[in-house]
């Protein structure tokens, strides 16, 4: 035809065409994978922020009781559970009032660190 051969070939079998897919033109193919992108962005984000908030109320945690020498702790209370533990509650109501109005530098070390472990 026009100077040209022309090939002809078997045609595919009809369950081959994903059918269902065919309404859709190349703009609106292109619009739903924006759509998707732009929502894995905006999770990968929340996502970011989450972990990294998190992150950074563990390091101030750990912060707040750095490594103790509890052997001096050991000795004081021994055979006295039940001072310790009390003076462990007070610490801790002591700490949990002066956080509500102090910043984040504030470390403490007392008998609780160390009663926690005991």
């Amino acid at each position: 035809m026009l100077g040209q051969e022309i090939e002809v070939g078997e045609a595919s079998e009809p369950t081959d065409i994903l059918w269902e897919n065919r309404m859709y033109t190349p703009f609106e193919r292109w619009y739903k994978k924006c759509i998707v992108f732009a929502i894995i962005v905006v999770m990968l984000y929340f996502s970011f922020q989450t972990i990294f908030y998190l992150k950074k109320k563990e390091v101030a945690m750990k912060g707040r009781y750095p490594p103790h020498r509890c052997d001096d702790y050991n000795e004081q209370y021994k055979g006295r559970l039940n001072a310790w533990m009390t003076d462990s509650i007070h610490e801790f109501i002591t700490n949990h009032k002066l956080l509500e109005t102090a910043d984040e530098g504030i470390f403490f070390t007392g008998p609780m660190q160390c009663f926690c472990k005991y």
